[in-house]
């Protein structure tokens, strides 16, 4: 049966959940329980998020993960770039932050990343792949932070 609830809630207090703004938050989320909610020849999944972005900001993006089960399984946290009307642009600027797989502890996947010249939304892609029968990664406190030009020593 799928888990549910915030990982705070269960396992311990999380640092501040700010929505809105710069950043985003969400809940617990299980990725799969291979025994019992996909087909068994499928061994991926993934979840889509977007936000605007304007070219040359840059973000830090992040995502709790929990993997338990085969060591096959890798969690990962997918940054990716669509134009502002639609479509995949700028392949190159891709990147994805990978966890453990089968380690039962929670682990920080974070990158930070800079907006491509020809990109208007970042898309944050939270996924489970090469996973087994009875293996589940569960995700949690997604966030997308702008950083400051100033933070960065630019003005």
């Amino acid at each position: 049966m799928p888990q549910s609830g915030l990982r705070g809630d269960r396992r311990r207090r999380t640092r501040g959940r700010e929505l809105g703004g710069d950043g985003l938050t969400s809940g617990l989320v299980q990725v799969v329980d291979r025994e019992q909610d996909r087909p068994p020849d499928v061994g991926a999944a993934t979840f889509i998020t977007q936000i605007a972005v304007q070219p040359g900001e840059r973000y830090y993006a992040s995502i709790w993960a929990k993997s338990s089960g085969s060591s096959q399984q890798t969690p990962l946290l997918e940054i990716k770039w669509q134009a502002p009307e639609s479509g995949w642009v700028n392949t190159d600027a891709n990147q994805a932050a990978s966890g453990e797989g089968g380690t039962g502890e929670w682990q920080l996947l974070s990158a930070i990343v800079e907006v491509p010249a020809d990109a208007g939304r970042l898309i944050i892609l939270p996924r489970a792949k090469e996973q087994e029968k009875g293996d589940v990664v569960l995700l949690d406190d997604a966030r997308i932070i702008r950083l400051p030009d100033e933070l960065l020593g630019e003005e």
